[in-house]
């Protein structure tokens, strides 16, 4: 009788059949695709936006420090403007910012901008006594030989450039090209520092934000896979301190109306073959197609500047 039992307990099994084989298979199959395609859909999107998050990055430094040097600019301690210095130093200073429009068959397409002004941040130094041709200051470790430099006593101020350092701390002048006046006490020796802002190739072999100032005669690269600068100048035309146009550096009637200045770039993503289709963008009025399948997204703002408009 358990014999029987065990025996029909056995007989009443089933096993699974070829076809009933094949479609589980087919059916683990899709679901396994199914979770490979979400994650690599959810991969691409973590990839792009993480490429989104540095472009925006790239951006706002590239901008935020344009921005700082555009307010720095015009800076000549306690003098007014460059209009009512005294240039002495055998360059040419005619404005506190100029720039200059890309010509249609720049490659890089991008304009240039000049600054010039003091630096605001640094500790000028004190003078001591002076002639026409000799500024001795308590400090001169900041200063070396061809320096441009501001003296100034709040009622008159020399552009002039430093021939010799005697001392460390006795600045030499021209005999030919003498100081204005005999500075005292009261005057400060201020380092100017003229800085140009353009595209060039960077490091990675893509474009890039170079200053050339100064500092850095050579240039150095500021931030990589900036595209494109366009820069336009706010004139005051009417003197009611608000700009009335935004015209490009080649159609400024007069640069020292210019109140702020509307910069926009064009950053590139770092990494390729982040899109399927090159992208298309506008940008300065012309429609650029990208040349590779990077991501390009265009980012702009205002800059006012130091001491002007309202």
């Amino acid at each position: 009788m358990i014999k029987r039992i065990v025996l029909s307990s056995f007989s009443s099994l089933s096993a699974f059949t070829l076809i009933e084989l094949l479609v589980s298979l087919v059916l683990a199959s899709i679901l396994v695709l199914g979770s490979l395609t979400v994650a690599a859909r959810t991969l691409v999107a973590y990839n792009r936006e993480a490429q989104i998050t540095q472009m925006n990055e790239t951006a706002r430094f590239a901008l935020d420090y344009i921005g700082n040097r555009i307010r720095e600019s015009g800076y000549w301690g306690c003098m007014k403007s460059l209009g009512v210095l005294q240039n002495k130093s055998g360059e040419t200073y005619t404005t506190e910012i100029s720039g200059e429009s890309f010509p249609s068959d720049d490659e890089y397409k991008t304009d240039t901008l000049t600054l010039l002004g003091t630096d605001s941040k640094g500790t000028p130094a004190r003078v001591t006594a002076g002639t026409t041709t000799q500024i001795t200051v308590t400090d001169g470790s900041s200063f070396k030989l061809n320096d441009i430099v501001l003296i100034a006593d709040c009622t008159s101020g020399d552009l002039a450039k430093i021939t010799s350092i005697t001392g460390g701390n006795v600045l030499n002048f021209s005999s030919s090209t003498p100081l204005s006046t005999t500075y005292g006490p009261a005057a400060f020796v201020y380092k100017v520092e003229s800085r140009i802002f353009n595209i060039q190739d960077g490091a990675n072999g893509r474009l890039a934000l170079f200053e050339t100032s100064t500092a850095f005669p050579n240039g150095i690269e500021l931030v990589a896979n900036i595209q494109h600068i366009n820069i336009l100048y706010g004139e005051d035309t009417d003197t009611d301190g608000v700009a009335n146009f935004y015209r490009k550096a080649d159609s400024v009637g007069n640069m020292d109306n210019v109140v702020s200045l509307r910069i926009e770039i064009v950053v590139a993503s770092e990494n390729d073959n982040m899109v399927s289709t090159r992208m298309t963008y506008t940008f300065n009025g012309h429609s650029v197609i990208a040349s590779d399948n990077r991501l390009y997204k265009i980012y702009s703002t205002t800059i006012s500047r130091r001491n002007k408009g309202s």
